[in-house]
């Protein structure tokens, strides 16, 4: 929702521009809530893990706006909103774990990669231990270094600048990528 915020911003007031963050924020975990009634290993084989159910939502939100048309940009907005949050979810998913990307059409899943392996008796273990873990860590750790130098006073510019603003946050994400890279290493040799 940060990177995007130059397409959703826009002609909101602050107000009307913090709803719509915060609901792109909920979008982009929403897709996970049918772990409550699909199941753990099951959830992502059901509608609400497909762009279709997601842009089934973001059109009907954005159809408010024919309604409420004092807050037709709000609407807009929050349906761009809802696309950009589920979207990346949806993303990250379709990377290794696989989605039902042509729903309701098909079944089938889609997937770009291999796979999550089994190398070691706990699920949860192989996923943490994943790199499509990492790269979910990489997302939340490029939206919070964002974040941090979009609020820093001042914001020194340019590349140093980030990343001496982020410097603890740098150092943290170097020290998980050697972690990974130690434990997929060991696990292949």
């Amino acid at each position: 929702m940060t990177l995007t915020e130059k397409l959703w911003r826009r002609g909101l007031t602050p107000q009307e521009g913090k709803v719509v963050y915060i609901c792109g924020i909920l979008a982009g975990v929403a897709p996970d809530v049918d772990v409550l009634f699909a199941g753990l290993s099951e959830h992502r084989g059901s509608i609400v893990h497909t762009p279709f159910f997601w842009t089934c939502c973001a059109a009907g939100v954005a159809l408010l706006a024919i309604l409420f048309r004092q807050r037709q940009r709000l609407f807009l907005h929050l349906g761009l909103a809802i696309l950009i949050g589920a979207a990346t979810h949806i993303l990250l998913d379709a990377i290794f774990v696989g989605i039902k990307l042509f729903y309701p059409l098909s079944n089938e899943y889609f997937r770009m990669r291999p796979p999550i392996s089994s190398r070691y008796n706990n699920w949860i273990i192989n996923y943490l231990l994943h790199p499509i873990f990492l790269t979910e860590i990489y997302t939340f750790v490029g939206a919070a270094m964002l974040w941090r130098y979009r609020r820093a006073k001042p914001s020194p510019p340019g590349v140093v600048g980030f990343l001496h603003v982020n410097q603890g946050i740098v150092g943290l994400a170097i020290l998980i990528t050697v972690l990974y890279l130690l434990n997929w290493h060991a696990g292949t040799a």
